[in-house]
C-alpha cells in the first residue's frame, strides 16, 4: 500500500515540482519520447495487468499502468493536463491503497490471491465484494467515480498537446486502449 500509494508518486512530483519550474526548456524538448514512454508505460502495463492469475500482480500492474496517465498529463505541458495529473495522483493513491488493503483482507482470509479461486465470492462476503468492484470501478476509470476526472483531464489536455510538429492525438489515443485492455 504504501509502494503504490505514495511512493510511486516520488517521480511524478519530482517532475510537477523540480522539472518542470526549473528547466521548462528541457521538459519541452523531452515531451515527446516522454509521451511516448508513458503511452508504452499504459499500454504494456495494461497487457501485464490482463494476463495476471494473481489479484496483487493484477493490481499492481494495473497501477503501473495508470501512472502512464500521469505522465501523459504532465508531459502534454499545459494546464488542464497537469491539474489532472495532480489530480490522478491523489486518486491513483486512495483507490490503489484500497485494493491493496482488499488484497490483503482477502489473502488473510482465503491463504491464495489467486482470481481462479474466487468464484462465488459474492455469495459468501457480498458487502466486501461490492465494496472490491467499487473500488475496482474507480480504478478503471468509470464516469461518476473519482478515477474518472482526473484521466479525462489528463486525455483532454493530452489531446490539445503538439510540439514540434509531433501530434500528440494520435497517441493520447492509442493510450485509451490501456484502459479498456486493463
Amino acid at each position: 500500500m504504501i509502494l503504490a500509494g505514495v511512493l510511486l508518486k516520488m517521480g511524478t512530483y519530482g517532475l510537477l515540482r523540480f522539472a518542470l519550474p526549473l528547466f521548462p526548456g528541457a521538459m519541452g524538448d523531452l515531451s515527446v519520447p516522454l509521451m511516448l514512454m508513458s503511452v508504452i508505460g499504459i499500454v504494456y502495463g495494461a497487457l501485464l495487468a490482463f494476463a495476471q492469475n494473481d489479484l496483487k500482480k493484477l493490481v499492481a500492474y494495473s497501477s503501473v499502468s495508470h501512472l502512464g496517465f500521469v505522465m501523459l498529463g504532465i508531459v502534454a505541458l499545459n494546464q488542464q493536463a497537469v491539474e489532472g495529473a495532480i489530480l490522478q495522483m491523489v486518486n491513483h493513491g486512495i483507490i490503489t491503497g484500497a485494493l491493496f488493503l482488499l488484497v490483503g483482507v482477502i489473502y488473510d482470509r482465503a491463504h491464495t490471491r489467486d482470481i481462479d479461486a474466487f468464484g462465488g465470492l459474492g455469495k459468501r462476503i457480498p458487502l466486501f465484494a461490492g465494496v472490491l468492484i467499487i473500488q475496482a470501478m474507480a480504478s478503471l476509470g468509470l464516469p461518476g467515480l473519482s478515477g474518472f476526472v482526473g484521466e479525462f483531464l489528463c486525455f483532454l489536455g493530452g489531446f490539445g498537446g503538439s510540439f514540434g510538429g509531433f501530434n500528440f492525438k494520435i497517441w493520447v489515443g492509442v493510450s485509451v486502449l490501456g484502459i479498456v485492455i486493463t
